[in-house]
């Protein structure tokens, strides 16, 4: 599904084996914000992207599975994601099996993740860019490599009250200094390193 400059709902569907399973583009050079629903949905199989964001968004994906989609799970575009007025909410999500990142988070985002399932992937959660990111009562486990990467992120992340486990490498590793991040009532066990 493509919804160009669209305050679009997108529900109880199931999406497989395209290249995007949702493709949501804000093209506006006004920067009108558009507000969306991506829920009960079952979004598997596809050759690039689960969800893809590009543009500025306010909305909240919630209770989709969202399986075996080849680069990423949800993706924030590096080159065009703004900042909208509100955070994008991911919320009560099952985002498995990607070869590459469960949810990728760059751009100027504004993410609020909570009580997601976040597992099986190479990097859980990877946080990049002016991003500005809380991730909270979510399960990320048994990744590849570590559950929440923070990579090149220039603002602090908070991450609190998570089960964070039996991921290969850490279960958060951070790459730059971007101030102080939070990190509070977590449980982080099983993994190589916390």
């Amino acid at each position: 599904i493509r919804a160009i400059n669209s305050g679009v709902v997108i529900e109880g569907f199931t999406l497989r084996d395209y290249d995007v399973g949702v493709l949501l583009w804000n093209a506006n050079s006004d920067a009108t914000t558009y507000s969306f629903v991506v829920s009960g949905n079952h979004i598997v199989s596809n050759d690039s992207r689960g969800i893809h964001f590009t543009g500025v968004f306010t909305g909240v994906v919630r209770n989709n599975f969202i399986d075996d989609n080849y680069y990423y799970g949800i993706d924030f575009d590096k080159y065009t994601v703004k900042k909208g007025p509100e955070p994008v909410r991911i919320e009560n999500n099952i985002i498995s099996g990607t070869v590459n990142r469960g949810v990728r988070i760059d751009g100027e985002a504004w993410v609020s993740l909570s009580g997601n399932t976040i597992r099986n992937h190479e990097w859980g959660v990877e946080i990049l860019g002016k991003s500005n990111v809380s991730i909270d009562g979510d399960t990320i486990e048994y990744n590849i490599s570590e559950g929440i990467r923070i990579f090149l992120a220039q603002n602090p992340v908070s991450i609190t009250n998570c089960v964070i486990r039996n991921n290969t490498y850490s279960g958060i590793a951070s790459t730059t200094d971007s101030g102080h991040h939070i990190v509070s009532g977590n449980t982080i066990t099983s993994n190589a390193t916390g």
